[in-house]
Formats: C-alpha cells, sequence, structure tokens
C-alpha cells in the first residue's frame, strides 16, 4: 500500500538523550500534523568527517539507503533531528514537494564562501543546505545515480562544497528552495531578521512565503525565534 508522506529525522543519539534539541517538539508537531515519521540512528564513529557535516559519499549513501526503504511513500522530506521544527500541514507540504528534488537553501556559502558571487540567485537564500531535502523516493534514487556520475564528483569531499559548486555552475542537477516555501534555514538571524509569524505560522516577510520546516542552524538565535511566535498568538 502506497502512503502520501513520510519525514525521516536521522541523527547520531537516541531521540529523549540528553543535547538532542528541539527533537520532542519536532516529533509532536509530526504527529499532529498526521504526517508519518521514523528517527534514523546512525553510529556516530560510522560517519566520516563528522565535523564536518559528514562526507558527500556518507550523505549519498544514507539517501539511497531510505528512499528505498521509505518506497512505498508518494513523497518523502529527510532533515535534520536536533534542529528543526515543523509549523505547516500535510497538504502544505505535498503542495511544495517538486517532481524533482529540492534542497534546502540557506544564507551562507559554506565552506568554500570565495565562490559566492559565482552562484546566481534572486533571493539571499541562494546556497545549498544540507539538513532537509524532499523528493519523490524513485526521483531522488536517479538522482543520486546522476550524481554519482557526474565528472565532479569525489566521495570524501563536503556535500556543501559540491553541491555550491555546481550550483555555481548553473547545473540543472541540484535545485534548492531559494523562495523557502517549504524549507526556512536561520543562518544569519538575527543580523537579518526575515522570519516572522502570522498566528503561530512562520512567514518569511522578504518573500512573503510561508515554511513549512525552521532550520536553526549556524548561530540563528532559538530563544528570539520562540518570542516571536507567542506573540504572534496574542
Amino acid at each position: 500500500m502506497v502512503s502520501d508522506l513520510a519525514v525521516i529525522t536521522v541523527s547520531t543519539v537516541l531521540p529523549g538523550a540528553p543535547g538532542t534539541g528541539t527533537f520532542a517538539l519536532y516529533a509532536k508537531q509530526l504527529d499532529e500534523a498526521g504526517i508519518d515519521y521514523y528517527h534514523d540512528i546512525i553510529p556516530y564513529d560510522q560517519i566520516p568527517n563528522m565535523a564536518g557535516g559528514g562526507t558527500l559519499g556518507f550523505k549519498v549513501a544514507v539517501y539511497r539507503r531510505l528512499a528505498t526503504t521509505f518506497m512505498h511513500y508518494d513523497r518523502i522530506v529527510i532533515s535534520d533531528a536536533f534542529d528543526v521544527t515543523f509549523w505547516g500541514t500535510k497538504a502544505e507540504v505535498l503542495e511544495n514537494i517538486p517532481a524533482g528534488v529540492l534542497c534546502a537553501a540557506e544564507r551562507n556559502c559554506y565552506p568554500e564562501r570565495e565562490i559566492a558571487d559565482l552562484i546566481p540567485g534572486s533571493t539571499p537564500w541562494r546556497f545549498f543546505n544540507g539538513g532537509l531535502i524532499a523528493a519523490d523516493p524513485s526521483n531522488l534514487l536517479l538522482w543520486l545515480h546522476l550524481l554519482e556520475g557526474h565528472p565532479e564528483y569525489e566521495p570524501n569531499m563536503l556535500d556543501q562544497a559540491f553541491f555550491n559548486r555546481l550550483l555555481a555552475r548553473k547545473s540543472s542537477l541540484v535545485t534548492i528552495d531559494s523562495n523557502t516555501n517549504l524549507f526556512y534555514c536561520m543562518w544569519g538571524e538575527p543580523d537579518g531578521w526575515y522570519l516572522d509569524f502570522d498566528k503561530g505560522h512562520p512567514v518569511n516577510t522578504l518573500l512573503g512565503t510561508c515554511p513549512c520546516f525552521l532550520h536553526t542552524n549556524g548561530h540563528s538565535d532559538r530563544a528570539e525565534v520562540w518570542a516571536k511566535r507567542d506573540r504572534s498568538l496574542l
């Protein structure tokens, strides 16, 4: 039986362990939205270049395993576990997952900031973020195959570096959510606040979009995020 949507969170420790951030809230939000979710645990010592976020080859292997495992879903979202929260509905998520593969976008060109000016984009969210990805599982498998066949594919490099290089070359292989229709990565705030809330739902005040997933990556101010949401409910 084919189901419509699943969210798979990936981490290195058991949920509920010390230092697991907003995982409990995230799981509760998905449950209340009627979205199937699963938690995938990978032993810390199995992740190459953990300090850099894992290698490209490792990320490809994880995505392939999850896409194969969850092939019975029409759409899947694979996300970080401990710094992501959900504020939308199942219908909103399904509406904003394209036919191909959609990656999150952020405002920081990491780790090769020297290529930032080579990457085009009409919004500040024009760089790749590896914390969230959405796709049809079969399309995700095809995409991974195409990535491995790219002449610049190097499994030992950092995934963000590879994808930002593809963006600099205007490659059709990578599509990022530069309008934050689905994913909002908060790197750069509070220095440049664009995130606000309308009756509890996130709003990108620059673009007028209403993302469903918030990723508090970098040094974004989580306390102010929740304070903004609380004020929107008054």
